[in-house]
């Protein structure tokens, strides 16, 4: 991805629709520095095996309003009131909390240069492009925690509260 700046624009966000959102995006967004995007579908093996991984991690940065965690919904075949229906039933069956959102025309993930799923981007706040992530990855809870410490310039012993965030493993993706 060769982007410089890649908050998305109102134009992006057109079209997308909130399953759920624990926070109120035009109210919050000054608060964030740091926000993700997972790009996901229902029938995606790697990225239902990711989701429960993201979803810890979303867990371990409640409290942390500089950081936000979206799961977006893409390339179902359903629309509509049927794909609310679907990725709702999904998303309660799987018991996540974390904020989800679909995309049904694939906005977003194709402005992102993405050609498949999973795929995550962190972006930092300056707007900029931390990190991105392709593929489903085991540790991807550990890499998001790093990658978080990189965007906020914060030591593992300032995240949430105080509490230590895991220490990486191997180096985050690709930039």
């Amino acid at each position: 991805m060769n982007m410089l700046t890649v908050i998305p624009t109102e134009e992006m966000r057109e079209g997308i629709r909130w399953v759920r959102a624990q926070v109120n995006e035009t109210a919050d967004k000054e608060k964030w520095d740091t926000f993700w995007e997972y790009f996901w579908a229902t029938w995606c093996g790697p990225c239902r095996k990711g989701l429960p991984l993201l979803q810890k991690f979303a867990d371990s940065m409640k409290g942390n309003d500089k950081v936000v965690v979206y799961a977006v919904n893409v390339w179902e075949q359903q629309k509509g009131e049927e794909l609310t229906k679907k990725v709702s039933e999904f998303w309660t069956k799987q018991a996540f909390t974390m904020n989800v959102a679909m995309d049904p025309e694939a906005k977003l993930i194709t402005q992102y240069g993405f050609q498949g799923i999973p795929a995550c981007i962190i972006i930092g706040p300056d707007g900029k492009l931390v990190s991105s992530h392709m593929g489903f990855d085991a540790d991807m809870e550990n890499k998001l925690a790093a990658d978080v410490n990189k965007a906020l310039g914060m030591k593992s012993a300032d995240m949430k509260d105080g509490a230590a965030a895991p220490e990486t493993k191997a180096p985050g993706l690709t930039k």
